[in-house]
């Protein structure tokens, strides 16, 4: 506790005039530079897969208006193939900043004392949480804005809670009810459902198809296995996490018509306490 106490309560400035006394500033701003780079890459890849799972078009991407309406569906594939482009460098960009940490971690642990190495962790971790609330904030109002071009996300939520809903709780809710995230399925339950098949079409074949059946189907289970989905933006898993979190709240569907609606949990008791004793 002590020791924890210290490292943050230490004044950053004061420290890193003993990191340049003793020559180790470099080594404290290489990782520093590198953490803003992976922090910016990251919120980066985020933004570009919450733009795909919405079918929004962000600015860099975009086609020319003029061009867009003559050529519609070459522009519609040009944004998509440039989407996914994007995504793979940028995939591709963290992988190695990764790695640059990674090393620059080990290069303070050897050359730093354990002290050191501890406090500098612990600035790094500070940077980084500041970093990513600052990118999370202007990606949203990106965000924001591409979203009320395509449709009001405040249209068919009703919340009269006393819980105020963050805009990725919105993004959620605005899905329905029915809306969930996709399961993974093992490869395991893929290669048993292909050999199910397998075994229907075994009786209406004759025994010269059997062979080929059975080798055609194999590479498209191989392939089923390999494929990999779009991965879900991790903001829309952590404000689905927080909602199913609290307790105080129910999530519902209104009498009449289509959406959302958000209670209190004491206020939806009560009102069915009074419809139960009414009816």
């Amino acid at each position: 506790l002590q020791l924890a106490f210290i490292l943050n309560c230490m004044p950053k400035v004061t420290f890193i005039k003993i990191l340049k006394r003793d020559g180790q500033l470099p080594l404290f701003r290489k990782l520093e530079k590198a953490v803003i780079a992976q922090v910016n890459c990251d919120s980066a890849i985020e933004f570009i897969r919450l733009c795909q799972n919405f079918n929004l078009t962000p600015t860099f991407v975009k086609v020319d208006d003029d061009k867009a309406a003559r050529w519609s569906e070459s522009s519609k594939k040009f944004t998509k193939n440039a989407l996914s482009e994007e995504l793979k460098s940028k995939i591709e960009y963290n992988k190695a900043l990764r790695r640059d940490i990674a090393d620059s971690y080990a290069e303070v642990r050897e050359k730093c004392s354990d002290f050191r190495y501890l406090w500098i962790m612990t600035a790094m971790s500070k940077l980084r949480k500041h970093h990513f609330e600052e990118k999370v904030e202007i990606h949203t109002k990106k965000l924001r804005k591409l979203l009320d071009k395509e449709f009001n996300i405040d249209e068919d939520i009703l919340n009269i809670s006393s819980h105020p809903l963050s805009f990725f709780q919105k993004l959620v809710l605005c899905r329905g009810l029915k809306f969930s995230f996709p399961h993974k399925i093992s490869s395991i339950e893929v290669k048993a459902s292909f050999e199910r098949l397998y075994w229907d079409l075994d009786s209406k074949l004759g025994n010269d198809k059997k062979e080929l059946t059975s080798a055609t189907l194999r590479p498209i289970a191989l392939q089923y296995i390999e494929c990999k989905g779009r991965k879900i933006p991790k903001s829309l898993q952590r404000a689905a996490k927080q909602l199913k979190r609290r307790d105080d709240i129910m999530v519902t569907k209104p009498d009449k018509g289509s959406g959302v609606v958000i209670m209190d949990k004491e206020e939806y008791i009560h009102l069915l306490c009074e419809a139960s004793v009414n009816d």
